[in-house]
């Protein structure tokens, strides 16, 4: 909970898999926190344009890979994994798609 008036945020993973959240606020200094969970990631190559993610409810949601999201705010292109994610299919800008091992990524890559 970022309780001053924010601005902006961005969140980076770590090695550890878990997240530094930097928060920019109005009329006061910048925050930072890191995160007590852990997670698995994927680093999109540079030319991924996006991921379908399957669940295991059978659920389908498309996770989009930014360069700059909002304003005054950007956090990294890594995606973090859903624990109940059983499949990752990866798409270029070109349409060429690709499928990846989400019990493989790691927020070490």
């Amino acid at each position: 909970m970022a309780d001053n008036d924010s601005k902006g945020i961005a969140a980076l993973p770590l090695a550890a898999g878990n997240e530094l959240i930097i928060v920019g606020n109005n009329s006061d200094r910048v925050r930072a926190y890191l995160s007590k969970t852990t997670k698995k990631y994927y680093y999109p190559e540079k030319g991924d344009a996006y991921a379908l993610l399957t669940m295991k409810d059978g659920s389908i949601y498309k996770h989009e890979f930014y360069y700059g999201s909002t304003y005054l705010s950007q956090s990294s292109r890594a995606m973090p994994i859903p624990k109940d994610v059983i499949s990752v299919k990866v798409f270029d800008f070109q349409g060429k798609s690709r499928d990846i091992n989400p019990e493989s990524e790691s927020a070490s890559k």
